[in-house]
């Protein structure tokens, strides 16, 4: 498992700014006393997107943890992480608030919790344990 830190993926196309950012500010702020966090940015317009996506792929290369909030359905969430688990990241995945888990992300992760707490408090454990 190579990189450092953890690379904060979930939903961002489509909503508000609280939707995309509340929990990630949140995860944040547990995190980083630990460790670097990555924090997505959606691109000011669609002629960006190749950049956007390459800055994506480039943060969740230097990561070592993922942590997926798949708290609506969301395609570049998911690809985002196929990628981690492809290149061996630590892949936490939150269960939606009604407790499901897509089966794709459930395969592909290394670990799922019931809260976006829990994912952080895991990841943080993880990190420690593993110096």
């Amino acid at each position: 498992m190579t990189g450092e830190g953890a690379y904060l993926s979930g939903p961002m196309e489509g909503c508000t700014e609280e939707e995309a950012n509340g929990w990630r500010r949140y995860a944040a702020s547990r995190l980083a006393p630990h460790m670097t966090v990555r924090i997505p940015e959606l691109a000011p317009n669609y002629d960006d997107y190749v950049q956007m996506v390459q800055r994506d792929i480039d943060d969740i290369a230097a990561s070592r943890y993922v942590l997926v909030n798949p708290w609506k359905t969301s395609t570049g969430t998911s690809m985002e992480a196929m990628l981690a688990h492809t290149t061996q990241k630590w892949v936490v995945v939150v269960e939606r608030p009604d407790g499901y888990v897509n089966p794709w992300l459930r395969v592909h992760s290394s670990l799922v919790t019931p809260t976006v707490m829990a994912a952080c408090d895991e990841i943080i454990y993880h990190h420690h344990l593993h110096r």
